[in-house]
């Protein structure tokens, strides 16, 4: 099955990028002000990426085929299926790069890209530029990933050939006219002697082989060293620190030999750093063991360090805060702390990854109606207690009640904007290290309260069905109720649909509001925000039997506009595949007996398209909250999900509300690029679970988002509470279960609040991000002043990127983990005919997963060489592109990533008979991450931490 889903195309401009037209979205948001110039109360006001599309009304003059409904004509959807999924070229002197996204709506890193004016800008500034390298462990390979300021990988590629392993050291320089030039020198493998040379779009541009005297595996750093050579140089040694150490150009040519950098003798491996000095250039650091020399360049002094004997330092760094004082890394499983000094003999300690050894609890106050009579247990030092803010958002909007008024004016006025956040925030409307600690969730759900009814009663005026309601297979709305006896409560279930501008301005433009009003106060205290979960289980879920997804005229619509962005706009085709017999007019699967394609049976292709393209738009959903909060500026690791995992929805859920056909998708988020979270009742610890699937596949801050073991007797409530504080978890939402439920409840509470008390009394630090520090990089940028540092060495640690004030404490711009899975990496067959070179068919591609082309092409004249993607043998809409091939050669490198599950993928070259192609090679590159919907309950994880450098300084 292929998940894709296009854009809408009546809310586009189109832009012109290097050659390339791309779609971008019109939105909204704010300049790049600091927070501190802000007003509190700027919202949104001017622009917003509203999806919207209308048919025209029908034609009576067209003869409908028996049994498919007269509103849904194939002429007109099909004037709607133009697309763009080219995410990312660049072209230069060396190289030509191309990344292509089979799912531009859920691709964070091309929804970030299409992002423009006041939409995507930040309330507060966004974190620097970075390349990043898989860290040190037997079994990483080489990938190099390109992060953004959102901290979102923009591009990933594989630096050397598969073999290669042991982890990848990147570096980044600028060269005299500001391009960049990335140096990856693998971290142990003894046999490489070619370092590569990449720009900051993973084109090749070059590289240069080890210099006499330097054996590999090699070190390598960058930085302005020599103010006489133009834009910064590299920095080469062997690790051992053996032979000399050489200074080459951004293209690799050997500039200066500094001979050996440390005298004396020792077995001890050599580190490298470049340090700022007061001229705007650097020094360089070297230290091996407890020998320690900062070398100055250009006749400047040098200085060695007379270090305390008995030291143990896993790497020395400088600081963004003195020119003169030194950071010292230390031995610790679990903690990441450090020294400071300027002598090397006297020191300060500071614990940088404390945040990272906390684990929160919340025992809830109030459930259903029912007021907790649970205690918490004296606050600790690692196991502590928070509080769980749950904001429903889209009930606060101006005019939510009114969906006629939304309809015709769906952006807000300023004054509405100020209304909507005095009323959103509330009490918590005051500086954040006034409140407690919170687990934050702001968001929409299509669980609606009784406000919605004049939404529910809005209809479509095509079809007479309700506009805005989720509707079942004969076009009736249905309600949702949970719990038993007086404290049930009875929803209204909203339509996830897109092209209806009214419910975009509903759900994300209140989302938006809320984030851009919290960011600046998050920013100025960030450790007081673990979790940002700005969804809430989302789903489909249509209680009426015989019925399975959500049929409203738009999510009909734009399944046809799914199907054509899968199959191609070849209507014939299409039928033959799905075994179809639309002409003129379409409509889903509803099991009334119109034949073999309307049976809503697994394994019908057609009822197979439908449910995961119900899957698609719950996705998409998520997918916009995860887009606003870091457009808002909210790094992604804090970033987290809430949704009820699909395999173990009935038994999740079965204790407190009737069993119900849902479509509860998480594969998504746990391949997105942010945090993790999930919802689970019961006790699971012991057989397959969602926190086993998180925690194998990388995630090390796992938010349950309403929890409570349901467990009679205490031990499986405290082991089980034990299982998530060692497997990834950083904070429960502990729910209260009122009596009504069962009358069991008060034991589930009791063993439950014994749980969290037997969790604090045996506090220890948690494990998770924090275990060693592999690198510390300072920052300044105007009056922006931090350090960058990489928290977590070891074979257990996946590598956490943090930004850090001068106290050591989480400065709030930087958060991510760019490798949090394994990743697996097979070559596939590619066949050469006449002019044309394709892949074999690729199948089973999913979320994370990506193929990646290289080759080198020339041609004696100027030519053309066509690239594309198909699927089944057709061409897919805006997947494909034309280069020009000069007499130059030059490097090509061609990425199509995969957001979402997709087989039958082929890549194609074609190119005239005179194009000279070489060294023809296609990769498949898997994400190791669990796949619930596949029956792949675990991943691997990415082991050894992450290497990494600033593109911005």
């Amino acid at each position: 099955m292929f998940e894709i889903f296009p854009m809408s195309p009546k809310c586009n401009d189109a832009l012109k990028v290097g050659g390339l037209s791309l779609w971008v979205v019109v939105s909204a948001g704010f300049g790049t002000l600091d927070a501190a110039d802000r007003p509190p109360n700027l919202f949104p006001v001017d622009d917003f990426p509203f999806s919207s599309w209308q048919l025209p009304p029908p034609d009576p003059a067209v003869m409908v085929p028996a049994g498919l409904p007269a509103h849904y004509p194939i002429k007109g959807l099909m004037a709607l299926a133009d697309r763009q999924r080219l995410v990312d070229f660049h072209e230069d002197a060396h190289s030509v790069t191309l990344t292509a996204t089979l799912d531009e709506n859920l691709d964070l890193a091309a929804e970030l890209k299409r992002a423009r004016g006041n939409h995507a800008e930040s309330p507060v500034p966004l974190g620097p530029r970075m390349v990043v390298g898989q860290g040190s462990d037997p079994g990483n390979l080489t990938f190099v990933k390109i992060l953004n300021a959102h901290g979102i990988a923009d591009i990933q590629f594989l630096s050397h050939p598969a073999e290669v392993k042991g982890g990848v050291n990147v570096a980044a320089a600028r060269t005299a006219d500001g391009a960049f030039r990335i140096a990856a020198a693998p971290i142990s493998d003894a046999s490489v002697t070619l370092i590569p040379l990449f720009n900051e779009h993973g084109g090749r541009t070059g590289g240069f082989k080890l210099p006499d005297g330097i054996a590999a595996p090699v070190r390598v750093v960058a930085g302005n060293f020599l103010s006489q050579a133009a834009g910064d140089e590299f920095v080469v040694i062997s690790r051992s620190g053996s032979g000399p150490a050489v200074v080459l150009s951004t293209e690799g040519a050997g500039l200066l030999t500094l001979g050996s950098l440390i005298t004396g003798k020792g077995d001890a491996e050599i580190r490298i750093e470049p340090v700022p000095n007061e001229s705007g250039g650097h020094d360089l650091l070297a230290v091996a063991g407890n020998r320690w020399q900062r070398l100055a360049f250009e006749g400047r002094k040098s200085i060695e360090f007379a270090v305390k004997p008995d030291l143990q330092a896993t790497g020395v760094f400088p600081t963004a805060f003195s020119p003169n004082r030194l950071l010292i890394a230390t031995v610790d499983p679990l903690r990441s702390v450090w020294l400071e000094t300027e002598d090397g003999i006297g020191f300060e300690k500071r614990d940088v990854g404390a945040f990272e050894n906390r684990f929160w609890y919340d025992l809830g106050l109030k459930h259903a109606g029912a007021t907790a009579d649970w205690k918490s247990p004296p606050e600790g030092e690692y196991v502590r207690s928070a509080s769980y803010a749950h904001l429903r958002v889209e009930g606060s909007v101006p005019r939510a009640n009114d969906p006629a008024s939304l309809e015709a004016s769906p952006l807000w006025t300023a004054a509405e904007a100020e209304t909507f956040g005095k009323r959103i925030f509330g009490k918590f409307d005051m500086p954040l290290n006034e409140q407690t600690v919170r687990m934050w969730e702001p968001t929409f759900t299509h669980r609606m309260s009784a406000w919605f009814k004049p939404w529910i009663e809005t209809k479509d005026p095509r079809t007479g069905l309700s506009r805005y309601g989720a509707l079942d297979r004969d076009g009736l709305t249905d309600d949702y109720e949970e719990g038993v006896g007086e404290k049930k409560s009875s929803f209204l279930i909203s339509t996830y649909a897109y092209g209806l501008p009214a419910l975009d301005s509903l759900f994300n433009q209140s989302l938006r509001g809320f984030l851009n009003r919290m960011s600046p106060r998050f920013r100025e205290h960030p450790e007081q925000v673990f979790s940002m979960e700005p969804n809430h289980e989302h789903e489909i879920n249509i209680g009426r039997k015989k019925s399975a997804g959500d049929y409203n005229p738009k999510m009909i619509e734009g399944f046809f506009l799914h199907l054509v962005g899968l199959y191609g706009t070849d209507l014939a085709h299409l039928n033959k595949v799905m075994g179809t017999p639309f002409t003129t007019h379409f409509d889903a699967p509803r099991n009334l007996g119109r034949g073999a394609w309307d049976e809503m049976k697994e394994g019908n292709p057609f009822y197979d398209a439908w449910y995961f393209y119900n899957r698609h738009v719950i996705n998409r959903r998520i997918a916009n909250t995860f887009r606003e909060s870091l457009l808002a500026g909210f790094p992604p690791e804090v970033i987290k999900s809430h949704q009820i995992p699909d395999s173990y929805a009935v038994a999740s859920t079965k204790e407190f509300s009737s069993t119900q056909a849902r479509i509860t998708p998480v594969d998504y988020a746990l391949s997105a690029g942010v945090g993790f979270g999930f919802t689970r009742y019961g006790v699971w610890y012991e057989k397959g679970d969602m926190m086993a699937g998180g925690y194998s596949s990388g995630f090390d801050s796992i938010i349950l988002g309403e929890y409570n073991a349901l467990s009679a007797t205490e031990k499986p409530a405290v082991e089980q509470l034990k299982y998530i504080f060692e497997n990834g978890g950083v904070g429960v939402h502990c729910m209260y279960w009122p009596t009504a439920w069962n009358p069991k409840s008060p034991e589930f509470n009791r063993t439950m609040a014994e749980a969290v008390t037997q969790l604090r009394q045996a506090e220890r630090p948690r494990p998770g991000y924090a275990g060693g520090i592999g690198r510390v990089v300072p920052f300044r940028e105007g009056g922006r002043v931090m350090n960058i540092a990489s928290l977590g060495t070891g074979g257990r640690n996946t590598g956490l990127i943090k930004s850090l004030r001068e106290d050591g404490t989480w400065e709030g711009s930087v958060y991510a983990v760019p490798f949090r899975t394994a990743i697996r990496v097979e070559e596939v067959v590619t066949r050469s005919e006449n002019t044309r070179i394709s892949s074999v068919p690729v199948d089973g591609l999913e979320g994370g997963d990506q193929l990646e082309m290289n080759f080198r092409a020339s041609s004696p004249a100027a030519t053309r060489l066509r690239f594309k993607v198909t699927h089944h043998g057709t061409g897919l809409p805006g997947l494909s592109r034309d280069f020009e091939v000069t007499p130059k050669s030059k490097n090509y490198r061609i990425v199509v990533r995969s957001p979402l599950p997709a087989s039958g993928i082929v890549v194609t070259l074609e190119h005239g008979g005179s194009v000279n192609l070489a060294d023809v090679k296609m990769l498949r590159q898997t994400a190791e991450v669990a796949r619930l919907h596949r029956g792949k309950m675990t991943g691997v994880r990415n082991r050894g931490g992450v290497t990494f450098d600033l593109l911005d300084r």
